[in-house]
Order: C-alpha cells, then sequence, then structure tokens
C-alpha cells in the first residue's frame, strides 16, 4: 500500500500547473484593468471551467478508502491534492484542526465538481451549507456554531426570524478567515475608468439573501437595531457606520442600501466601487456630521 501511496502522491503533484499565480497582498495598479476584466468574465461564467478530476488526471476509484490508510498517508495525499489545486487558484474551504481522516473523504468527494481557473485571485471550494444539522465536518468541527455567538450581545429581545437572519448576515466573515473585516475602497476623483466595470451587488458577493429584509416600517425596535448592528460590523471601518447611529430608520435603510452597492471583490476582503456608486452614502455622511456638530454645540446631542 505504501508503495501505492507514494505513486498516487507522484501523480497527484504531477498535475500541478508549471507557473503558478502567486497572489499579492492588495491588489497592483498596473494590472487592475486586467483584474476587472476577469471578474466580469467570471460574471458572465466565461472562464474555462474544468473537472477536478480531470486537473489530477485521476477519478475517484483511484483513491483508496480511508480506513485503510493511516494518518501519515492521508496527510500526504490531503497535502499533495490542495497544493496541486492552489497552482490553479483553487483553494478548499476547511475549520482549523479537522481530521485529515474527514478532509481526504471529503477532497475526494469534490473530484467529479467542476471549478472556473482564473490568474488573478482565488476560487474558493466550499463544501458546508452553514446549516449544523447537516454538517459535512460532524458537530465537532462544525464552525457555524461560532456565528450563533455573532448575534449582538447588548440586552434586546430578538424575534427567532431576526436571530436567524442575523447568523445568515454574521456567516459572510467565512469569505474572509484570514481577516477580521471587509473593507469598502472608491475614489473621489472624476476618472473611474478603472472601476467601469463593476461586478455585482456587494449582497451577492457576500452570499447575502437580500429579499430575506423586510421594510423598516415592518420590524420592531429591537430587530431593526441588531440587524443594523451585525451589517456594520462587517465594515466597522467605514465612516458611514458610526455617523448613520443618528437615526435607527436610516440606520437599516443605509445599512441595506450598502448591501446594494455595486463593486468588485478581490478575494481579499477589500471591495472596489465607483464614487458614483457611493454619493448616496457621502450625503448621508455630510447631513449627519452638520446634524452631530450642531446638537454638540446645543449640548443636545443624545450619543
Amino acid at each position: 500500500m505504501q508503495k501505492y501511496i507514494r505513486q498516487l502522491t507522484a501523480d497527484i503533484q504531477a498535475a500541478a500547473r508549471l507557473e503558478a499565480y502567486e497572489p499579492t497582498p492588495k491588489l497592483q495598479i498596473t494590472s487592475i484593468e486586467d483584474h476587472f476584466a476577469e471578474v466580469e468574465a467570471w460574471l458572465e461564467n466565461d472562464l474555462p471551467q474544468e473537472r477536478i478530476g480531470e486537473i489530477l488526471g485521476l477519478e475517484a476509484i483511484q483513491f483508496p478508502p480511508a480506513d485503510r490508510l493511516n494518518r501519515n498517508q492521508l496527510r500526504k495525499i490531503c497535502e499533495a491534492f490542495e497544493q496541486t489545486m492552489q497552482s490553479y487558484n483553487v483553494s478548499f474551504d476547511f475549520p482549523k484542526r479537522l481530521p485529515w481522516k474527514i478532509r481526504y473523504q471529503l477532497l475526494v468527494s469534490k473530484l467529479e465538481e467542476s471549478v472556473m481557473i482564473c490568474d488573478d485571485g482565488f476560487v474558493t471550494v466550499e463544501f458546508c451549507e452553514y446549516d449544523p444539522s447537516v454538517c459535512p465536518f460532524g458537530s465537532r468541527y462544525c464552525t457555524c456554531k461560532q456565528y450563533e455567538a455573532c448575534v449582538p450581545d447588548f440586552n434586546l429581545n430578538l424575534s427567532e426570524w431576526a436571530k436567524a437572519l442575523i447568523q445568515h448576515i454574521s456567516a459572510a466573515q467565512k469569505l474572509i478567515s484570514d481577516h477580521q473585516h471587509f473593507q469598502l475602497r472608491y475614489d473621489d476623483d472624476d476618472d473611474d475608468r478603472d472601476l467601469a466595470l463593476l461586478g455585482k451587488p456587494i449582497f451577492e458577493w457576500l452570499n447575502i439573501d437580500i429579499t430575506r429584509f423586510p421594510a423598516n416600517e415592518d420590524v420592531g425596535y429591537d430587530d431593526t437595531l441588531g440587524i443594523a448592528e451585525a451589517i456594520i460590523d462587517l465594515f466597522p471601518e467605514e465612516a458611514w457606520s458610526w455617523i448613520i447611529d443618528a437615526s435607527l430608520t436610516e440606520r437599516y435603510e443605509t445599512c441595506i442600501s450598502l448591501l446594494k452597492v455595486k463593486a468588485t471583490y478581490d478575494y481579499s476582503g477589500v471591495f472596489y466601487t465607483s464614487s458614483v456608486e457611493m454619493e448616496f452614502f457621502e450625503r448621508i455622511f455630510h447631513f449627519y456630521f452638520d446634524q452631530r456638530e450642531r446638537r454638540k454645540k446645543d449640548d443636545d446631542w443624545p450619543f
């Protein structure tokens, strides 16, 4: 068996792309046009797709049952599998400390799945549907449970549907496991040609179902506050995240409007959009900034 494992590992490694793309931490200006062109092709499903098994040149039957392999053999195969796919800019979303046996079985299960092959950015293959009751990682390693703790810890009487929506919003953090929060960047000059190819609304990038948000007048105070805080927590460093606390209604509606902003995503936690898309938020920022300063002078600012 050991001889077969060595040969299987060598076959997997031999399938690696020779000149692998090495992503940089920040998007370079010199390549931003190519980046947006690729994003547009991705949105139009024009990027090449290939079955993972075809990329590796292997079928599931060639992988021995997990029960016949020891821990070291499982690790060797998993590492070769993931490193080879990484050379095609394809990564797999696993929780930390997941046993090699489970990892191996899940990787083999993806051999029939097709993935897009891109040069700028990564495609992430996911296994979880964010439902702890059917978690493929098992209850011990389920990562969804951490999002239950994302419900705001201040004393709110949240309805059950609001709790579920807040957990749904907070699950977006899973897209940036190496970062704490998302960022939003945009230009304030007149030259937006690099951002002409805006991708899709932020809520689509974050896999947030915008249809789950009711109209503001149909939501109670506690639910409104909890939902707005969950969205703000995704972008806590943005200026608008503190200025809109002047009005709870505006806070809720602005947060939802932010999710509808069209942007491109660099797969590292940063959204790029144009100043035109952000004009609405600029107006809100300056309006409430003026209100805040005026009320400070009158000693009538409640925050």
